[in-house]
């Protein structure tokens, strides 16, 4: 439960960084309730980059103001973080702070707390209890839209194996300093031709993806499986692909400290061979993230 029981008393939010394209969206509910009355009350409001809005006002003298229920949809394109305070009139004490990527939602319930919900609708918090950790289920970012990643390239005998891949931006871990956790990206994803192959290059900001195995459907009967690699850098991991469509890669990772804030994502890229002069691969819609911090 959050009361406000003083007339300067409030709740606000302000964003970490400025918006790509799109304020985040609030919502709150909350009752005022007297000696003689409750009265239910909402207030629909947006971030306003880095400076502080009114998510929930203050309330009237001889009044206690207690919130319910809170709601911030990140709506925007890009990642941001956002912070939920208490302000009572002259200093703002922090309530919540996380990354919220597009389409994401950080909610506030009485009796449950924060939480975040993937946009995927399933709940990312994490908690400890007497030094065991706990997880409330499995956090998924799902590709909501078709994504495309074609890359043009002059040299056959490297295809593009020498230009950097292109990073699936709707689908990224958020990681904070020090935690560690497990990762598994499933990516559909259809060819040119079946002699174009793929690599894809999952990658943490601020330190290196500590061990992780890649799978990828090879033929229609067969798969190529590498395990124990420490480094992100993949050159070239098939030659080929089983069709032009319905290929299938799973990438599974565990990130054993993460050195600083950040995010763990992937990208992918197109490789070929003569006679070939240009490929391109295609990540279909619906593929997923799913992870979990471990500590």
């Amino acid at each position: 439960m959050i009361v406000l029981s003083t007339t300067n008393s409030k709740i606000q939010v302000f964003l970490g960084d400025s918006i790509t394209l799109s304020q985040l969206a609030c919502y709150a509910s909350y009752r005022d309730t007297t000696t003689t009355s409750i009265t239910p009350l909402r207030n629909v409001i947006s971030t306003n980059n880095t400076t502080a809005v009114d998510l929930v006002g203050s309330p009237a003298a001889s009044t206690q103001r207690i919130v319910d229920y809170l709601s911030i949809q990140n709506i925007d394109t890009g990642t941001n973080k956002v912070v939920v305070t208490f302000y009572d009139g002259s200093t703002s004490y922090r309530l919540m702070e996380t990354r919220l990527s597009p389409g994401e939602k950080l909610e506030y319930q009485e009796g449950h707390g924060f939480k975040v919900i993937s946009n995927g609708s399933s709940i990312k918090t994490f908690a400890s209890f007497d030094g065991v950790s706990s997880s409330s289920g499995f956090a998924m970012s799902v590709l909501k839209r078709d994504f495309v990643c074609t890359q043009d390239v002059t040299s056959t005998s490297l295809g593009n194996s020498s230009n950097a891949p292109k990073t699936l931006t709707d689908l990224k871990l958020p990681v904070f300093f020090g935690k560690s956790y497990w990762f598994r990206y499933v990516l559909f994803y259809d060819v040119d031709a079946t002699t174009t192959g793929v690599r894809f290059n999952p990658q943490i900001e601020g330190g290196p993806v500590q061990a992780f195995t890649y799978r990828v459907t090879l033929t229609s009967s067969s798969e190529t499986i590498i395990n124990g690699i420490s480094s992100a850098s993949i050159t070239s991991p098939t030659a080929t692909s089983a069709a032009t469509s319905g290929n299938v890669a799973i990438i599974e990772g565990h990130i054993l400290f993460a050195w600083r804030d950040g995010f763990c994502t992937i990208g992918t890229a197109a490789e070929f061979t003569a006679p070939q002069t240009s490929s391109s691969v295609t990540i279909r819609a619906n593929s997923f993230l799913q992870y979990q911090q471990l500590t």
